[in-house]
């Protein structure tokens, strides 16, 4: 059954201009976005680095999205700041539609990521991350189930599996530290380089043709003994300089799991420890990177 996800929440955005202003403020193609599948998409700062990552879906008369509610507010001040004489209207707080989770762990992930499904009406629409193990409910007030809070385990899970997707949504909390590349966006449909101008187009662009990314977001293993936490930095043995960051983290008694900006091209070399010397090693990701920067 679904629960609510308060620590999420929905963003409105509607008009006769609401397509066209997403546009030209987001990293992604928001003119490929279909009914039936939604995008992890970026807003980025001018020096290009990501100031809001968030789920953008259609509805019948504009788009949602979809953003920790702890970033919510920022999000649509910077939407109002930027919307100057276009025709659209922005619906943040006390908007009419809800968020709620469900995790079905006896589903399996697949690379079929941000399906959707809606009613005739766009009323209630679920967004499946990951091809069916987690969904993602966002209803209108009237029609959304009256479904009881998500407990702490159910969202620990949530955030469990989402890092195990090695999903850019987890680098919310990081705000204006990565590039969409270094998070993946690229890779994942949520960054385009064939549209028109954004915000960090310029800054995007060139990391690109000048083959300077550095970092990209990985999934490694470390001890279960080993107190990692987002944000803290990671190094090579014998070399001072920070070598990447941790994005976040899912805990298991078996060894944590972390999402890690990290070198890349990855070398079986350049081994990558805590300050304190704790090794990680890599896990396999659930989808391909590219072969260079």
């Amino acid at each position: 059954m679904f629960r609510q996800l308060r620590s999420f929440s929905a963003v409105e955005v509607t008009g006769a201009d609401a397509g066209s202003f997403l546009q030209n403020l987001l990293t992604g193609d928001v003119e490929k976005l279909t009914r039936e599948r939604a995008m992890v998409t970026a807003w980025a700062t001018p020096q290009g680095r990501v100031a809001f990552c968030f789920v953008l879906l259609t509805i019948a008369d504009g788009f949602l999205l979809l953003i920790p509610t702890a970033r919510h507010e920022a999000l649509c001040r910077r939407l109002e700041l930027y919307r100057l004489r276009a025709h659209v209207e922005i619906k943040g707080a006390g908007n009419a539609w809800r968020v709620a989770l469900h995790v079905d762990d006896t589903a399996s992930a697949s690379h079929d990521r941000y399906t959707v499904s809606r009613d005739e009406g766009d009323n209630r629409l679920a967004v499946t991350p990951d091809g069916g193990r987690l969904w993602l409910q966002v209803a209108r007030d009237e029609f959304a189930d009256d479904a009881p809070p998500a407990d702490d385990v159910i969202t620990q899970r949530w955030g469990e599996l989402m890092v195990h997707n090695a999903d850019p949504l987890c680098s919310c909390e990081a705000e204006e530290q990565y590039l969409p590349q270094t998070l993946n966006l690229d890779v994942l449909g949520g960054l385009s380089h064939t549209k028109g101008c954004y915000p960090g187009q310029e800054i995007v662009t060139r990391v690109r043709t000048r083959g300077q990314l550095k970092r990209r977001m990985q999934l490694m293993r470390v001890a279960p003994d080993v107190h990692v936490t987002s944000d803290m930095p990671l190094f090579h043995a014998g070399i001072e300089a920070t070598q990447g960051y941790i994005i976040a983290v899912a805990e298991s008694v078996d060894g944590h799991i972390v999402l890690a900006a990290a070198p890349w091209p990855a070398s079986p070399s350049d081994t990558l420890l805590t300050r304190e010397g704790a090794l990680l090693t890599p896990v396999e990701m659930p989808y391909t990177l590219p072969s260079s920067g």
